[in-house]
């Protein structure tokens, strides 16, 4: 503790060793490379949803320039996005010219 009425040198010795532990424990934090393992994470997870997808009969297809320009206008998660994503999935021609 930093309270109390002790000599400064002491209080000195104790702000010095805390630093000391703030700095050790960020090293250790970037030494596990959060944010690349969050991105591994999210590769393994996507993998995982793909194949369960392709198991259960969906087709991969690509999507255009204007169907792309299109959809980033859409907001993530939105009914609006899944509709239209919907509507490109289960037109034949879309599939006939787009799939993967």
């Amino acid at each position: 503790m930093l309270t109390g009425s002790g000599p400064p040198e002491a209080k000195q010795a104790a702000i010095m060793e805390l630093s000391d532990i703030v700095i050790q424990s960020a090293h250790i934090v970037e030494g596990t490379l959060p944010r690349e393992r969050m991105k591994d994470v999210g590769t393994l997870m996507q993998a995982k949803v793909d194949d369960c997808l392709v198991g259960r009969g969906y087709v991969r297809f690509r999507l255009t320039p204007q169907q792309r320009k299109h959809l980033a206008r859409l907001h993530l998660g939105s009914p609006e996005r899944h509709f239209y994503l919907y509507q490109l999935a289960t037109d034949p021609g879309v599939f006939k010219v787009q799939a993967m």
